[in-house]
């Protein structure tokens, strides 16, 4: 469980660094799919704060650095 608290941690510390306007453009861009592996993606996303991003369920937040490439499906799963 810690580590798992731990992981996520550094993964929320990682999107502030890349910058949340990027968090959400990914998310909004991804929710406008049709087709393709995100097309069922609906979870846009406005946060501009840790605090807002700690909010957010971790598997949304794992679905969104899918679609940014920062991990990949393997890693996702």
């Amino acid at each position: 469980m810690l580590g798992w608290c731990a992981a996520i941690d550094q993964i929320h510390h990682a999107i502030e660094r890349i910058g949340f306007a990027k968090f959400n453009i990914a998310s909004a861009a991804m929710a406008s799919q049709n087709k393709g592996r995100f097309k069922k993606f609906n979870q846009t996303q406005n946060v501009s704060s840790l605090g807002e991003l700690r909010e957010v369920f971790d598997n949304i937040v794992l679905w969104i650095l899918e679609g940014m490439q920062l991990i990949d499906n393997n890693q996702h799963t």
